[in-house]
């Protein structure tokens, strides 16, 4: 049995005992329920990174370059050829960690496409917990992002559901001994996608390394970014570990949303800003996704993004 976290725990700093890891791990820290203050005494500014998936027709080097020449201080590589190619192939994923190692790029997380209580397949290559943490050990990667299922909870029985939880818990075993944190993906057709009760969810699988890579609900409308993106911010951070950040115009659809710059969208990431900070985040906030500006070189679209995370 896991004993459920106190739901307003932040994340603090945690120096990881992994040999293998080149980055600080960060693990949340509890907060006293009477005086909510913290326990110890570390402030650490928010860190901007970037997701190499936003870079796909670029090669895993090349992004972590652009990267680098934007401003960024780490990447998430994204878990699909090419930038990890499968099979499992050590000797790439030994090269990508010294080129971000040279480039003074941390590795702050492997983006992974595990499932929880289902099989994905990558390039015929079935992806299994132990593959995906040895992927991570070799990268230097101190957190894997999962997920959480492959179906909605209003769309899973009650049975379904457990069995999601369990994988998520026995992953998250694994991941603890190896010194290396889980987080879990917020997407539709994920048991973490809606508005509302994650965070109930969070405390329901209550596992000392599982934790929540936040992210506002994708895809949802824009009347509900601009209305409950505050709200979901401050229920939510205290869960994070990690962070993905995109935008979007107030006049995108609901299933083909268009992105715009952090700063400029209907998400008002001034807000997460103030949450982020509420409940102690130390982590990454990734730039996932390049704004949709064809007049502006890739490299200028990552830098507009990781300054505006700095001012958070």
């Amino acid at each position: 049995m896991y004993s459920v976290r106190n739901s307003t725990a932040p994340a603090a700093v945690w120096i990881s005992s992994n040999k293998n890891s080149d980055v600080v791990f960060l693990q949340p820290m509890s907060f006293s329920a009477k005086t909510k203050s913290r326990t110890h005494d570390i402030v650490i500014s928010m860190k901007a990174g970037l997701c190499t998936i936003a870079l796909q027709k670029h090669s895993v080097f090349e992004a972590i370059d652009m990267a680098k020449a934007a401003g960024a201080q780490s990447v998430e590589i994204w878990g699909k050829p090419p930038h990890t190619p499968y099979p499992i192939d050590e000797a790439h994923l030994a090269r990508v960690r010294m080129h971000a190692r040279n480039a003074g790029i941390a590795v702050a997380a492997y983006g992974s496409y595990y499932n929880a209580g289902g099989m994905v397949e990558v390039n015929g290559a079935t992806l299994t917990a132990e593959g995906e943490l040895a992927i991570a050990r070799a990268l230097g990667a101190p957190c894997i992002r999962i997920w959480p299922g492959k179906k909605e909870q209003k769309d899973l029985s009650p049975v379904d559901i457990d069995a999601v939880i369990r994988d998520i818990r026995v992953i998250g075993d694994k991941a603890l001994a190896a010194g290396i944190a889980i987080v879990l993906e917020r997407h539709c057709n994920t048991i973490t996608s809606a508005w509302d009760g994650v965070d109930v969810l969070m405390k329901r699988i209550g596992h000392p390394n599982i934790f929540l890579n936040y992210q506002i609900p994708y895809p949802s409308s824009a009347e509900d970014y601009e209305k409950r993106s505050a709200d979901d911010h401050k229920t939510l951070m205290p869960f994070a570990h990690h962070v993905h950040l995109q935008n979007y115009v107030r006049d995108t659809s609901v299933r083909n949303p268009k992105r715009t710059f952090l700063a400029e969208g209907v998400v008002d990431y001034a807000k997460f800003g103030a949450a982020a900070k509420a409940s102690g985040f130390t982590g990454y906030a990734m730039v996932e996704f390049l704004a949709d500006k064809a007049d502006m070189s890739e490299t200028e679209l990552i830098r507009r993004d990781i300054d505006f995370i700095r001012t958070l």
